[in-house]
């Protein structure tokens, strides 16, 4: 049985990426029974999280991708590999049969280790496209409710582009609570942004790795998917 990192990865392809039943089955080696499977339902049916998800198509090559970016350290910036020609050289060279996709977020993961180790600076975009990003956090203030002030915890997501921002008290910022005010913050904007940032929350990230490596909460995941 498929894994909800594996049904969240599927229904990435099909619903943000684009990719037909057909083509993801083929890059991810699933049946189209299995893809349409994972398409209709957000997380497998009585699914318990187990080990990582594999990388079947991107670890027969991965060795190679790791040569192509250590050799890229002596080269100038121009003549560096973008993950783009890494694709390609693998598509030419390897016959690599999967999504470009594939090769970005991989290479994205080994930059983004290699950042972080080596203690070098992390830059965040200031400025963003419409519904590009959304960052979500926990705020501590105060409510008065039938005369009598109280202490509580603001869920609080915030569209970069616009500003716009959602802002929901719970007694608590138990996961109940941080699962309920994202339910509320898509109701509430009418979508959902493309990607969200969290600054290590723990209701969000079970474990924090080296570099930008984050374990996340199977929860969260299941809640994502």
């Amino acid at each position: 049985m498929l894994t909800v990192d594996q049904y969240e990865l599927i229904r990435r392809k099909y619903f943000k990426d684009k990719m037909s039943q057909r083509a993801i089955a083929a890059e991810l080696g699933h049946s189209r029974k299995t893809v349409a499977k994972a398409i209709q339902h957000a997380i497998p049916p009585g699914y318990r999280l187990s080990e990582a998800r594999a990388k079947p198509v991107i670890e027969p090559v991965r060795h190679m991708i790791d040569v192509w970016l250590e050799q890229d350290k002596r080269e100038r910036r121009k003549q560096r590999h973008t993950a783009q020609r890494i694709y390609e050289r693998l598509r030419d060279e390897y016959d690599f049969k999967g999504h470009p996709s594939t090769v970005r977020a991989y290479v994205a993961s080994v930059k983004g280790h290699r950042s972080g180790d080596s203690g070098g600076e992390v830059f965040a975009p200031l400025q963003f496209d419409p519904g590009e990003e959304a960052q979500v956090d926990w705020h501590e203030g105060y409510i008065i409710e039938n005369g009598v002030e109280s202490l509580v915890q603001f869920f609080c997501m915030r569209l970069c582009y616009s500003k716009a921002s959602f802002v929901w008290p719970y007694r608590r910022a138990t996961l109940e609570s941080f699962f309920d005010g994202h339910v509320r913050a898509f109701a509430y904007f009418g979508g959902i942004a493309h990607s969200l940032a969290y600054d290590n929350l723990g209701s969000a990230v079970a474990r924090v790795g080296l570099g930008r490596e984050r374990q996340l909460n199977k929860h969260f995941k299941q809640l994502r998917s």
